[in-house]
């Protein structure tokens, strides 16, 4: 049985790092898992998380929300971001103590990660009582709440009421040590800067955005069939910021970037809920660039917006689709003393299951308009490039198809790296290359055949040392090949 220590996340503990502010966001993540795995909510997430969220939408907004209070637009958004909550929490708490083997020790009770964790599980029923109460409390419908609650035609402004959250039952102990109280205290004034702004689009639709001194952190989207879930890097370093700020040595020894920009949204649609026929896909998008920035550690991360993936399923014709077309990429890391830097000018593809599960189509397989290249200390030392190509597989024949042109270049040197003459030069060409409609089959014998098309082509030329190799085959339509035992050289035979 999961202990509340698999909710109290890293990002949780290393944006509060204080009691009572982590065991909130503890049970609101339970909420957003169980929002995020329901199979219903909806609607699009907005918010900037580099200003204000000032925007009052007034586009598509279903006249009926003119109609309804104040308190059953707060309501219909509570409902849908814990509806989810009760039939989820099963699957939530149901990992085994080898799923936090990733997070700490095996029975979850790492006290480095999860310094709070309790020696018992965690009741169900009890999770899912206080993770409603703590998002009616930011919704304003805790009652006996001091909460101060606005609207402006679709919009409805919350301004929580701190005292009734940093105080509730479910982040606070009995008994109060000085400890506790000085992190009561530093809640207090963190959450003094939390705003929450519902902008309802319809009865039972629309999005539900956490701001921090005016600032998106976090956005909930909901509706009849989408669920979406962004969260916003710039926020977050705002509120770590001001963590810092009340209590410099929260982090010890750690150290949050110097800068976090960007964000992330993920999404979820249910198209069918019938057994049998369900369908529905899932997808997670970089919306604004991110970039993050930390000095301390050597860390540059620059991502552009795209989607890194998707996937959609449809039991009843059993067939799903896996997408991906990611922006660039840029990662900047010391690793042994040396500033490695790893480019790419983005990743696209796509992979459909067809004809009820027997057939795998592969197109849109490339790597941007440019090349990968690493390099160290700021000299490169490998270069990739790929045209966008794509294959067929079919369950029954077995046989891959290319359908587009597959042509692989690789160059790799370390010429410029050598310290003193005391390294050895490696080196690599490498090429790789078939045409649209070339068919390749494994055969029993450890070969590969071209069934169709062709020529496939493959040549090297290597460097180490003073060694020196290459070598340049092509293999025709009917040709067999494989790899020469002991040696990196391929033989080219007539299949038999």
């Amino acid at each position: 049985m999961v202990r509340s220590a698999l909710v109290r996340s890293a990002i949780t503990r290393s944006v509060f790092q204080s009691q009572f502010p982590a065991r909130l966001l503890q049970w609101l993540s339970i909420s957003l898992l169980g929002f995020l795995m329901v199979a219903c909510g909806g609607g699009g997430s907005g918010g900037d998380g580099d200003s204000s969220n000032t925007s009052n939408p007034a586009v598509n907004v279903d006249p009926v929300v003119s109609t309804l209070s104040t308190e059953e637009l707060s309501k219909a958004a509570s409902d849908n971001l814990t509806r989810g909550l009760d039939s989820n929490l099963d699957g939530i708490l149901a990992l085994d103590d080898s799923s936090l083997s990733l997070l700490g020790s095996s029975d979850g009770s790492d006290s480095t990660v999860f310094p709070e964790t309790p020696s018992q599980p965690v009741a169900e029923s009890q999770v899912a009582e206080d993770s409603t109460r703590l998002i009616n409390k930011t919704l304003g419908l805790f009652e006996n709440d001091n909460a101060v609650v606005t609207r402006s035609e679709n919009r409805v402004t919350i301004d929580p009421d701190e005292v009734s959250l940093c105080s509730d039952a479910a982040l606070v102990d009995d008994d109060l040590s000085e400890s506790d109280l000085d992190d009561f205290q530093r809640c207090l004034q963190l959450l003094a800067d939390l705003t929450v702004q519902i902008d309802a689009t319809s009865e039972d639709s629309g999005t539900v955005a956490y701001l921090f001194q005016n600032t998106v952190f976090v956005t909930f989207g909901y509706g009849p069939s989408t669920d979406s879930f962004e969260l916003n890097l710039g926020g977050l370093k705002l509120i770590s910021d001001a963590n810092d700020a009340l209590d410099p040595d929260s982090f010890g020894e750690a150290s949050t970037p110097d800068s976090m920009q960007g964000a992330l949204r993920l999404t979820s649609v249910v198209n069918n809920d019938s057994e049998g026929a369900e369908a529905g896909s899932l997808a997670l998008d970089v919306t604004q660039d991110i970039a993050i920035a930390d000095s301390q550690n050597s860390i540059d991360i620059a991502l552009g917006t795209g989607n890194l993936f998707s996937i959609s399923a449809d039991a009843a014709t059993e067939s799903g689709v896996l997408e991906f077309n990611a922006g660039a990429a840029r990662l900047r890391g010391e690793v042994d003393e040396d500033l490695l830097s790893i480019n790419l000018e983005g990743f696209t593809g796509r992979a459909e299951i067809t004809a009820g599960g027997d057939q795998l189509i592969v197109s849109n397989l490339g790597i941007g308009n440019g090349p990968i290249f690493m390099t160290i200390n700021d000299v490169e030392f490998l270069r990739a490039t790929m045209e966008t190509f794509g294959f067929e597989v079919g369950e029954s024949s077995e046989e891959i198809v290319l359908n587009g042109n597959l042509n692989l270049a690789l160059i790799l040197d370390n010429s410029g790296l050598l310290n003193n003459g005391t390294d050895e030069v490696m080196s690599l060409m490498l090429d790789v290359a078939a045409p649209a409609g070339t068919g390749f089959f494994n055969r029993d014998d450890g070969s590969v055949e071209v069934t169709r098309g062709g020529p496939f082509s493959f040549s090297y030329t290597s460097t180490e040392g003073n060694s020196n190799a290459s070598q340049s085959v092509f293999v025709e339509a009917g040709q067999c090949f494989s790899e020469i035992e002991d040696s990196d050289d391929i033989a080219v035979t007539v299949c038999q």
